[in-house]
């Protein structure tokens, strides 16, 4: 498949992501891994492992002209009666974009995304909005450096601002330098955690109708199938859901890339 022309798409339209079906055939792939409760360090996975995703991986870093961050493999941990917890809304530090490729998929495991935007626009206060728009935030890890804002406005929409993601910051990391700001930031965070029980711990067809107004799309990523995301103007998860058989879990290989 020629991926060019809708990745050129996403980048010349601005949009939070790209989704593409089947972007890669039937791939001869060994067993996943068995993960259980391991680290993905522990796992000790080759970086290569010659898979014919990789040819269609280094397209996706051509046309998007930007540098690797991080190349790695993704797989779902459980617990020892196979159930997966969620993985909780949230963006990747320290890289422009995400690109998830489907080894192996699950058919009951969903990623979810929700567009940061719509979060914003949907606080009850829109005084909230304002202040994290100002550059009055830091870093609990490093105090000294320059203050910054939470968000930004680009082209008339909310993203994260470019300080959190080059700086590899996480929303845990950050404090608000004065009570208004502190206020704004504990808004928007209580918020995402209510969206993380609301919609990551229950199955797609569950998602509450009220909660629609925030735009959560779900993918169901089965092998093939590659998912970029733009971090600045999306937040992603994953549902929960059972394990059955280890080797057959979910696998993605994943790339960050390029700083903002």
């Amino acid at each position: 498949m020629n991926l060019k022309p809708q990745i050129l798409k996403f980048l010349g339209h601005n949009e939070p992501y790209c989704f593409i079906k089947k972007a890669i055939g039937n791939q001869a792939l060994p067993n996943t891994p068995v993960r259980g409760q391991l680290s993905m360090s522990e796992l000790n996975l080759p970086k290569q492992l010659d898979l014919k995703i990789d040819k269609y991986l280094l397209e996706i870093v051509k046309i998007l002209n930007e540098p690797i961050v991080n190349l790695q493999f993704n797989i779902d941990s459980y617990d020892l009666e196979n159930w997966s917890k969620h993985l909780a809304f949230h963006y990747d530090r320290g890289a422009r974009f995400t690109v998830l490729a489907t080894l192996r998929g699950l058919s009951n495991k969903f990623t979810a995304i929700i567009p940061i935007n719509n979060i914003i626009d949907h606080l009850p206060d829109k005084k909230v909005a304002l202040e994290l728009c100002k550059a009055q935030y830091g870093s609990e890890l490093n105090l000294s450096k320059p203050n910054f804002p939470v968000m930004e406005l680009h082209c008339g929409k909310y993203v994260l601002s470019s300080s959190i993601i080059d700086q590899g910051l996480e929303f845990k990391d950050l404090i608000g330098l004065n009570k208004k700001a502190q206020e704004a930031l504990c808004t928007l965070l209580s918020t995402i955690t209510l969206l993380d029980e609301a919609i990551l711990d229950k199955e797609i067809t569950q998602w509450p109708k009220e909660y629609s107004k925030f735009g959560a799309v779900g993918f169901n990523l089965l092998e093939g199938d590659i998912l970029i995301l733009n971090n600045k103007m999306i937040l992603h998860g994953r549902t929960c859901g059972y394990v059955e058989i280890p080797h057959l879990n979910r696998w993605l290989r994943v790339i960050f890339l390029g700083r903002v």
